[in-house]
């Protein structure tokens, strides 16, 4: 099964060649978020656009493209030996069984263990910089502990934010919910193949309470055959995050802004026009790409189209 971890990489096409505006590096903040906000549209960037820099490189990396609000991937603030299968695949051989279960099992006790400071220290780290920590974006296995899961609010807490964008199976999501009203933290689920449409959005949520809502990734709608634009106005109040991908569809490829299937100017201008007040963070999944000329060309191209 194809997902957001175990895609290959795609090809960038033209982007090389394309302007992407001058760096933002020097300027201030009330300057910075001149330069994201196009139209009264406020645009972030996920830290995963940054990926595989750690969360320090990342926020640098944000902040001289010129963004103020951003959104943080746990690879960036979690340790190297973690070992996180959305999906759970095959079995391998004996050895690497066993390295995966070391490793899982060391991700797990570092969770339970570390310091809150080590989150509370990195969402200080993106106020000093100016930028606006809009949420938590989580990945959750099946095999995930009720206290993992629990930590995980507790660490959203510490970085400042009041949202966890969650990646996982859905039957691991939907044990979010309880967690999600002791701690007062919303969890927006996101879509990836097991929620390929508006149907199986609704689907998930079916029963939740009023702590569980959407992250609309439009590259992955896209890819499995959903609608965003009819998402959106069909959900637009539980929609609480919006990850802008450009994406083949058929579980095709991530590929630059303006030469996939996602609608991103039709899901851009509705933001536009309806006063869409959730965070809309660009979230290009980008193996071997120019992460800061990825970030530019695509907040050039939010730009051009919402400048029209």
């Amino acid at each position: 099964m194809l997902t957001r971890r175990g895609m290959g990489a795609a090809a960038l096409g033209g982007l090389a060649v394309l302007h992407a505006g001058a760096p933002a590096a020097g300027l201030t903040a009330a300057q910075r978020r001149q330069v994201a906000t196009i139209a009264g549209v406020k645009i972030g960037c996920s830290t995963y656009t940054f990926s595989p820099a750690q969360v320090e490189q990342a926020i640098q990396g944000i902040a001289e493209a010129g963004f103020t609000v951003s959104e943080l991937h746990p690879s960036q603030i979690e340790p190297a030996f973690q070992v996180r299968p959305v999906f759970p695949t095959g079995p391998g051989s004996d050895k690497r069984d066993a390295e995966r279960s070391f490793a899982r099992e060391s991700l797990r006790r570092w969770r339970l263990a570390v310091p809150l400071e080590h989150f509370t220290a990195a969402g200080r780290r993106f106020r000093e910089a100016g930028i606006s920590l809009a949420a938590y974006n989580v990945n959750y296995g099946e095999d995930f502990s009720d206290a993992e899961l629990d930590r995980s609010f507790e660490m959203a807490k510490a970085l400042g934010t009041d949202l966890i964008t969650a990646v996982g199976p859905v039957r691991t999501l939907r044990r979010l919910d309880a967690f999600a009203r002791t701690h007062k933290i919303r969890v927006a689920f996101h879509n990836e193949e097991e929620i390929p449409d508006i149907r199986a959005f609704e689907q998930a949520v079916q029963g939740m309470s009023g702590q569980i809502g959407f992250n609309l990734d439009i590259g992955h709608f896209t890819s499995t055959g959903g609608d965003s634009v009819a998402m959106l106005k069909k959900h637009g109040g539980r929609i609480w995050d919006i990850h802008l991908k450009d994406q083949k569809k058929n579980l095709g490829p991530v590929v630059a802004f303006g030469q996939g299937d996602s609608p991103i100017a039709e899901v851009l201008r509705w933001i536009r026009d309806t006063r869409f007040a959730a965070p809309v963070n660009i979230e290009q999944e980008a193996p071997g790409w120019d992460r800061e000329a990825v970030a530019r060309q695509a907040l050039d191209y939010c730009r051009k189209v919402l400048s029209s």
